[in-house]
């Protein structure tokens, strides 16, 4: 799928339109975006890791899609680090529309029906931490899907870990299990979205730190 993408770009395709959940993926993705970068090198060696000059595509998002950074508190006890993503930052992971009315489906890009709110990799307290929060989608019950949490450690013995969820009048707490993983409870997709129903009017807070003992 990835291939095909690439070739259609590489051909002058319009991607953000053409293939909008593959878009959002490179945008929220850095491991998949520079995946994408070497295949364009790969299928196009004159090419030397710059977006290819199309007509009708606009490939510098590549290089300047940046992940939310955290506030990192350090104590005695243990540490905390806190997200704050911005509602037009989460109105632009959402290629298309929630409200089910407007929805028209998916792209499938890897047969997938989520929806990345946050990846990437973080340095805490000398341990990267690679940190994946989504969103899950049920095309049969889209107002209310579920939250999933996903953290992995450099460490041999990754530490407990617990994690709590504010967005607009939705929080949740979960405490990761021994795979490092957590769903939380569903959400009224109504509450964060608004009026139209085709923007995000709600920063979402996100906390995760060390499990309570």
């Amino acid at each position: 799928m990835l291939v095909m993408i690439v070739q259609d770009a590489l051909r002058g395709a319009d991607v953000p339109r053409k293939y909008p959940e593959a878009y959002r993926r490179l945008l929220s993705n850095g491991s998949l975006r520079q995946t994408f970068l070497d295949l364009l090198v790969a299928l196009d060696p004159s090419q030397e890791k710059v977006p290819p000059n199309l007509p009708t595509s606009d490939l510098s998002f590549l290089y300047t899609a940046d992940s939310p950074q955290p506030t990192i508190h350090h104590s005695p006890s243990g540490w905390h680090a806190s997200w704050q993503l911005l509602s037009n930052y989460l109105t632009n992971q959402f290629l298309t529309p929630l409200i089910p009315a407007y929805r028209s489906g998916y792209d499938n890009l890897l047969e997938e029906q989520s929806v990345v709110l946050l990846e990437d990799t973080y340095t805490i307290a000398d341990s990267q931490l690679n940190v994946l929060l989504e969103i899950n989608l049920d095309v049969d019950n889209l107002e209310t899907p579920t939250l999933f949490l996903s953290v992995s450690s450099n460490s041999n013995q990754q530490p407990p870990m617990q994690a709590s969820l504010t967005w607009g009048g939705y929080q949740a707490t979960a405490v990761l299990d021994h795979y490092g993983q957590a769903t939380f409870p569903a959400l009224r997709i109504s509450e964060i979205l608004d009026k139209t129903g085709q923007a995000i009017n709600a920063d979402l807070h996100f906390v995760l730190e060390l499990a309570s003992a």
